[in-house]
């Protein structure tokens, strides 16, 4: 691994990016923006969300590389964004990751928590907290 830096921080931060981008999926954000950008009340209203909260969802996505911010605060779609959109409103279960394949969403939240447990198992954690062998 050429930057052991970066890839713990992949470790640590990697369930909170799997929940965020779970969140923004789960909630509608994503289907939400795939016609064009908008502001977070604009999307906090469609969504019947808390418009702080949506904000700083929006943000924390765009963070991610998943969504684009302008200089006005609207919220657009990256290409990465783009793939967690439903292919149409009316196909419930079709997102396009991997294919759009049903139960995309719940494989990806598998393969997390698999490797979690196998962190744990290495020792890396224990009972929730950090922790370290010697």
């Amino acid at each position: 691994m050429s930057n052991p830096q970066g890839s713990v921080m992949d470790i640590l931060f990697g369930r909170w990016r799997s929940q965020i981008l779970y969140a923004g999926v789960r909630l509608g954000v994503f289907d939400a923006l795939r016609a064009g950008a908008k502001t977070a009340d604009d999307v906090a209203s469609e969504l019947h969300l808390s418009r702080p909260h949506t904000y700083r969802l929006l943000r924390t996505l765009a963070g991610l590389g998943l969504l684009s911010e302008d200089r006005n605060r609207s919220f657009s779609l990256t290409a990465s964004g783009g793939i967690l959109a439903r292919r149409s409103p009316a196909d419930p279960a079709g997102h396009h990751v991997a294919g759009g394949r049903p139960g995309t969403l719940r494989r990806l939240r598998r393969e997390s928590e698999r490797r979690r447990r196998e962190l744990l198992q290495a020792g890396y954690f224990g009972k929730g907290r950090a922790s370290f062998k010697r």
